[in-house]
């Protein structure tokens, strides 16, 4: 439709109007202020290292520009800063690990990694003895020498202690002091002294330490540790058993001995005795520290053959005697025995019938399984098949038999294998031929070694057993399982079975 003319003239006044003033676009309501500003960060963290949470938050000075969302990651989780930064206090939780300081603007962002931080809540207090691990002793009497883990060479605080029974129930004894700077930068030291020797026990040491640290203020810190008085010289014996065979046939010919000290013991000696007391042999006198500090730590494998011959069979001691720097002399004992026995390899055969070696039966109802066998041997047995139908399922006969082996050392045994005497019943089916299939049961039930034999009447060998994987177990004996079973209309007669293999004893 067209416009009339006098609107048309209106219309294009109008339009020349519009382009000689300049008609000003509104403002959009998504334009983000500041959006021409290009988004930066940086961020200042305090020099140090460790932060105590006792002294307050952990504060950053942030200068960001172009931002949209300014946040923190923290351990604890994400907080959310001020939008234009500036000096921001973190609560930070303890731990070692980076702040991380993010500002972002849409899908653009910055962000700002601290250095690792080693966040405390309290000041570190340690034992600067060292005791083996198997060991919690402390010395009978003197000072105890103790650490604060704090950086600054100038270091000093105040200390307070006390020692308890065990669980903390009386208190024995107590006192204050103050603790200096150490030889490192990370440490402070002071010493505990109970005064008089603690008499033989077990304890428990309570310290708590403060200090006002720069830029920090005042902090404190508690700690307690389990500890045991002993007034023997401090050390340790494990022997790895109390029987050795010292001929050389690889079974218990060898001990392993582990015996350690502690850093104040002076004069020590490992030697073996006999049942008199009398040294039968001299294992070592000295030993150098191992890695571990303030430990002196000595293993060996003894053969119980000084000078290449074995020692006279009877009751022996391996005895570690020490004596620390305070003159207090302690022993360890361990009793071994000696044999003069040596292992030798014999072999072993014997003959069950096969009705005295059943186990368990399964026949179906198809079938059957007879006593004696059709050959008429007392204790022989006929695995006869589908003598009353001829249903698959309902067709097999099974036999599961079993045999002890004699007691062997260590219940080490070789070439252990089953053979039995039997062949096709009298008057079973030429034509189909009759089998049997023989296999030895393992742990799991499982069939193994699984052979199909036919043939005639005699012998038969069907294969190996492998008792120490197939082989069941009974208290300290040893005993072997096998199966023996047949279906298909096959018929089957078994008279006896030869167990045979060696086995080691001690001679």
């Amino acid at each position: 439709m067209l416009l009339p003319r006098a609107h048309a003239s209106v219309l294009s006044a109008l339009l020349l109007l519009a382009l000689v003033l300049g008609l000003s676009a509104p403002v959009s309501a998504e334009e983000e202020p500041g959006a021409d500003v290009p988004l930066s960060l940086e961020v200042t963290f305090p020099e140090e290292t460790i932060h105590h949470i006792q002294g307050g938050d952990y504060e950053v000075q942030i200068e960001v520009a172009g931002n949209t969302s300014l946040v923190a990651r923290l351990r604890s989780g994400r907080a959310e800063l001020p939008i234009d930064g500036g000096v921001v206090g973190l609560d930070l939780t303890r731990g070692s690990y980076r702040v991380q300081v993010v500002a972002c603007r849409d899908d653009e962002c910055l962000w700002v990694w601290s250095p690792t931080l080693d966040v405390r809540h309290q000041l570190a207090i340690g034992v600067d003895s060292y005791r083996p691990k198997d060991l919690t002793l402390l010395p009978a009497g003197g000072p105890v020498p103790m650490h604060v883990d704090e950086p600054g060479s100038d270091r000093t605080g105040d200390v307070e202690w006390s020692v308890r029974t065990r669980h903390g129930q009386k208190q024995v004894a107590s006192g204050s002091t103050t603790f200096r700077p150490g030889t490192t930068q990370d440490r402070a030291v002071f010493d505990l002294d109970p005064g008089e020797p603690l008499p033989d026990g077990e304890y428990e040491l309570h310290v708590s330490a403060a200090a006002e640290l720069e830029r920090v203020g005042r902090v404190d810190g508690t700690s307690w540790r389990y500890f045991r008085v002993d007034g023997r010289a401090e050390a340790y014996l494990v022997v790895s058993g109390d029987k050795i065979y010292p001929v050389h046939d690889g079974y218990r010919d060898v001990l392993d001995i582990r015996a350690a000290t502690h850093d104040t013991i002076e004069d020590v000696e490992l030697a073996v005795v006999d049942a008199e007391g009398r040294t039968a042999q001299v294992l070592a006198t000295s030993w150098s520290p191992d890695s571990d500090p303030g430990r002196g730590e000595l293993r060996l494998r003894w053969s119980a053959s000084p000078d290449g011959e074995p020692l006279p069979a009877g009751r022996y001691t391996v005895r570690l005697r020490t004596t620390d720097a305070m003159g207090h002399q302690g022993e360890w004992a361990h009793p071994v025995e000696v044999f003069g026995e040596r292992l030798r390899r014999r072999k072993f055969r014997y003959k069950v019938t096969a009705a005295d070696s059943v186990v368990d039966t399964w026949v179906g109802r198809c079938s059957r399984l007879r006593r004696p066998s059709s050959h008429g041997r007392a204790g022989s047995l006929g695995l006869l098949s589908q003598t009353r139908c001829t249903k698959p399922a309902e067709s097999p006969v099974v036999v599961l038999s079993g045999a002890y082996l004699p007691r062997s050392v260590g219940r080490a045994y070789r070439k252990v294998k089953v053979t039995y005497t039997g062949g096709p019943a009298r008057g079973a089916d030429r034509v189909r031929g009759s089998y049997v299939v023989f296999g030895y049961v393992n742990r799991n039930d499982s069939l193994k070694g699984r052979t199909v034999v036919r043939g005639g009447w005699g012998r038969h060998k069907p294969g190996g057993v492998d008792v120490e994987k197939w082989g069941h177990k009974e208290g300290r004996r040893n005993y072997i399982l096998w199966q023996m079973g047949l279906s298909e209309g096959s018929r089957y007669d078994v008279r006896s079975f030869k167990i045979s293999g060696k086995y080691d004893v001690l001679e």
